[in-house]
């Protein structure tokens, strides 16, 4: 699945890849993934964000100058930069991508 268009628990369970917990670090309620929710929670993503020196702005337009109302984020390299509809969601799918690439390798469950 490309990063750029994770969300909830797929999302949360790439950016707890990245973070070297290999099951995700949660646990399977029959075929729901219940994890540490890093793009919904400043106490979990937040700290993440901080450490890896990315930074957040709202954007008004997007690319071909139509009103639309979002978030990038950038790492402090400036090699990776990822649009979310929240500051979190942004900062965590470029976290995800700058760790483990452009594309990820989900579990079936999560797709």
């Amino acid at each position: 699945m490309k990063v750029s268009d994770m969300t909830g628990a797929a999302l949360d369970w790439a950016v707890a890849k990245c973070e070297g917990i290999e099951n995700g670090y949660g646990m399977w309620l029959g075929t729901q993934w219940l994890g540490i929710p890093y793009s919904t929670e400043w106490v979990d993503g937040g700290p993440l964000m901080e450490g890896a020196g990315i930074g957040v702005w709202m954007y008004e337009w997007n690319d071909q100058g139509e009103p639309e109302k979002g978030w990038y984020a950038e790492d402090a390299e400036g090699n990776h930069v990822r649009r979310g509809d929240t500051p979190l969601i942004a900062a965590m799918r470029c976290y995800v991508a700058s760790k483990l690439g452009e594309d990820i390798d989900l579990p079936e469950e999560l797709q």
